[in-house]
């Protein structure tokens, strides 16, 4: 929006990272639909309470890795930003490859913020 680039128009923009209902969100809207045995099934059938654990679990990790930040310009990138699920999302065909995607992020991240 022209508007933004105005100066003086927007003081500050808070960008906070993901809570658990918009990474829900996020990818049932990027990975609609998965191929199986020669058919497409609705992502949001695919997601049983297992998978609903292990994305709650994944989250509380990003969620702690969020807090560990020091100020809101830490430059170590903790936490799971709208633009990395994104990007996640786009990479994946299926639950199992994003969550495999995320998984080297949330490692890389627990070693930045030790």
């Amino acid at each position: 929006d022209a508007a933004f680039k105005r100066p003086g128009r927007v003081k500050q923009i808070r960008m906070e990272n993901l809570a658990y209902d918009e990474f829900k969100q996020m990818i049932l809207h990027f990975l609609p639909g998965q191929e199986t045995v020669g058919h497409k099934l609705p992502t949001v059938e695919l997601w049983t309470q297992p998978i609903d654990e292990l994305a709650q679990l994944v989250m509380e990790d990003f969620l702690t890795l969020q807090e560990l930040r020091t100020s809101d310009v830490d430059r170590r990138g903790l936490g799971l930003s709208p633009a990395m699920l994104e990007d996640c999302c786009i990479n994946a065909e299926s639950l199992e490859d994003l969550f495999g995607l995320l998984r080297p992020e949330l490692c890389s991240q627990w070693k930045k913020a030790e």
